[in-house]
C-alpha cells in the first residue's frame, strides 16, 4: 500500500479528530476509497491538490529529511487544506464534493461503508443475521470458486487453508473455534446426509422432552467391537411420529401409533390444527382420523425418503442452537 497516502489519511484525521480511513484497498498503489466525514474528505482532496501543483513527493522527502520533520511538514499542510475545506462549509452552508488530481467523489454513497464508525453494529447484525438465515437453506457449492471482494482477493473454497487466511485478516472468535475442530468436524466434507441422520436420531431419540440429567457414573473402555450408524432412508412413518411427538411434548416412543391424531390432542382442536398443519406442510397431506400406523402407511406411498419443509426447519433451529451453544 502506498505508505505517504496512508500518512495523508492518518495525519487529517488525527489533527482534525475526524472520520476519516482508507476502507477500501481496490488496487494497490494506484486505487484506493476512503470513507469519512464530508469536511476531512475535502481536505484530503485539498492536500492532495496540493501536493500535485506544488509538485512534493513525500517518500522522497523523507530521503533529505528526518520523518518528524516530513511529518510536522505535512501537518502544517493539512492544517492549512482544513481551515480551507470548513471556511468553505461557512461561506457555502455546505460541502460539494469535486473531483480532484487525485480523488473522484463517489455520489449517492452517504454511509461510511466498512469504517470502524460501523463496527459497533457489526455483532447485532450478526445475530439479527443468524436469526433470519436458515442454515438449511445454505449451499456453499454456490460460492465455491467465486471471488468474494473486499476482504481478500482468493476465490472463495471450503478448506481450512482459506478459513486461516480469513482468520489472519479478521481474527474472528468464531472462526477460530472452527478451525480448532476442523478436522474433528469434517467441515471440509459434504456434511448433509451425515448431519441429517444424526439429528433425526436426536430428533426420534428425544425431541420434544428436557431429560432429566443422569447422575455421573465411572467411564469404561468398551471391551467389544466399535457399533458405527450408518445414515439409511428415512420413513414415512418415523417423520410422522416426530412430528405429532414435537406438538405433544412426548417422547417418540410415548405416541401410540394406534391411536388417530384427533385421540392423541383429546379434544383440543387448536393443537391438531397446528400438527394437521405442519402434516400439510411436510407431506402435503393430512389425516386426522386414521391412526398412525395406517396414516404413516398412507404416507409412504410416493414419500422419498428425505426430510420435507416442515422437518428441514427442525432440523435447522436444532443446528442452529447447537452452534450458538459453541459458539457461546
Amino acid at each position: 500500500m502506498d505508505v505517504a497516502l496512508l500518512e495523508v489519511v492518518n495525519s487529517i484525521a488525527t489533527s482534525t479528530g475526524t472520520l476519516l480511513e482508507i476502507v477500501d484497498y481496490n488496487v494497490e498503489g494506484q486505487q484506493y476509497v476512503c470513507a469519512g466525514e464530508l469536511i476531512p474528505l475535502r481536505t484530503m482532496m485539498n492536500v492532495l491538490n496540493y501536493l500535485k501543483v506544488q509538485k512534493i513527493d513525500i517518500a522522497k522527502l523523507t530521503e533529505t529529511f528526518t520523518v518528524e520533520k516530513v511529518k510536522e511538514m505535512l501537518s502544517d499542510i493539512v492544517t492549512e487544506c482544513h481551515t480551507r475545506a470548513t471556511e468553505q462549509q461557512k461561506v457555502e452552508g455546505y460541502i460539494k464534493l469535486e473531483r480532484g488530481f487525485a480523488t473522484i467523489p463517489l455520489p449517492g454513497i452517504d454511509v461510511p461503508f466498512h469504517s470502524r464508525y460501523l463496527w459497533a453494529g457489526v455483532m447485532p447484525f450478526r445475530a439479527y443475521l443468524s436469526k433470519k438465515i436458515n442454515v438449511a437453506n445454505l449451499n456453499p457449492d454456490m460460492l465455491i470458486g467465486k471471488y468474494i471482494p473486499n476482504l481478500i482477493a482468493i476465490p472463495f473454497a471450503v478448506t481450512k487453508e482459506y478459513a486461516q487466511i480469513i482468520y489472519d485478516q479478521t481474527s474472528s472468535p468464531r472462526l477460530d473455534k472452527v478451525l480448532k475442530k476442523w478436522d474433528q468436524e469434517r467441515w471440509a466434507s459434504d456434511p448433509s446426509p451425515t448431519l441429517t441422520g444424526i439429528v433425526t436420531r436426536m430428533l426420534k431419540a428425544n425431541l420434544a422432552t428436557a431429560a432429566a440429567a443422569p447422575a455421573p457414573v465411572a467411564a469404561t473402555a468398551p471391551s467389544g467391537p466399535s457399533v458405527t450408524n450408518e445414515d439409511v432412508p428415512i420413513k414415512a412413518i418415523d417423520i410422522l411420529s416426530i412430528i405429532v411427538a414435537q406438538k405433544l411434548k412426548k417422547r417418540v416412543d410415548e405416541v401410540l401409533l394406534s391411536k388417530s391424531i384427533k385421540d392423541l390432542v383429546g379434544g383440543k382442536s387448536t393443537l391438531q390444527n397446528e400438527i394437521l398443519g405442519n402434516l400439510q406442510i411436510e407431506f402435503s397431506e393430512k389425516g386426522e382420523e386414521l391412526p398412525l400406523g395406517e396414516l404413516g402407511g398412507t404416507l409412504a406411498s410416493g414419500f422419498g425418503g428425505t426430510l420435507g419443509k416442515y422437518t428441514t426447519g427442525m432440523v435447522s433451529r436444532v443446528v442452529s442452537r447447537c452452534w450458538r451453544q459453541d459458539a457461546g
